[in-house]
């Protein structure tokens, strides 16, 4: 089973460890359901202190959520199954409150310490019985080697366990047993068709038919329920591979 990354509980942040690099040209993002966006390079927020925070709904009881820090409302009224573009935020050790939009309690909070100049992905995930909480994940945007892309799971479900991703037709597994709450690293691919699939069992339809391209990070985020399973595909590419002098 995977452990890269599991629940949080209140002031306890998980990431997953990466040596990483600051990209040093903008960035620009894709999804399944429809969203585009763009980010300014890595350096850039890094001259200007900041780091550069997107924020995911993975919340399968659909209600819209929002992210607050310290300094107000950072996020506000995300959609189930929606993400924002990054945003450059003050690197201080900073507390993240995820909430019901509108709502006046929170959640859970979560605090940590961002690094500037790093991208960073949280994921509002479900709890059982209707809990929720925070998973924090710093997107380590290395170019994939030379006709290569990269890719990693989210699994968001509460009681979906052992995820197994595939290139699709093969038996052996690229990524194994990705539990509920937990992540993968980016890991290099050859581009073609995926899918994800429960351990032992056939890959539903909207987890089939996963087309990856070159030169790409794709986060493929589970979401729903056992008997009902989602994934929301996040394709994200650097406008220019960065260059040896990116800073570590």
């Amino acid at each position: 089973m995977r452990n890269l990354i599991v629940g949080l509980t209140a002031t306890v942040v998980f990431t997953v460890a990466s040596c990483g690099r600051t990209t040093t040209s903008p960035s620009e993002t894709a999804t399944s359901e429809g969203q585009r966006s763009q980010a300014p390079a890595g350096t850039t927020a890094s001259r200007q202190g900041t780091a550069l925070v997107r924020f995911m709904n993975a919340d399968a009881t659909g209600k819209p959520r929002e992210l607050l820090t310290m300094n107000g409302r950072l996020f506000g009224d995300v959609p189930y199954k929606s993400i924002t573009p990054y945003t450059e935020i003050a690197t201080d050790p900073t507390g993240f409150h995820l909430r019901e939009t509108g709502g006046a309690e929170d959640l859970t909070v979560d605090h940590t310490e961002l690094l500037k100049g790093r991208h960073y992905t949280l994921v509002a995930s479900p709890r059982p019985k209707g809990k929720s909480q925070l998973l924090i994940l710093r997107d380590d945007l290395v170019q994939p080697a030379s006709g290569k892309a990269k890719v990693r799971v989210i699994n968001a479900t509460v009681d979906v366990n052992n995820l197994d991703l595939y290139a699709a037709g093969a038996a052996k597994k690229i990524e194994k047993g990705v539990d509920a709450t937990e992540s993968t690293s980016f890991m290099d691919v050859d581009p073609g068709t995926f899918e994800i699939r429960p351990a032992r069992q056939v890959a539903a339809p909207r987890l089939s038919k996963l087309r990856i391209e070159a030169s790409r990070f794709y986060t493929f985020l589970v979401v729903g329920k056992s008997g009902d399973l989602d994934v929301v595909v996040v394709a994200d590419k650097l406008d220019q591979p960065p260059t040896e002098a990116s800073a570590r």
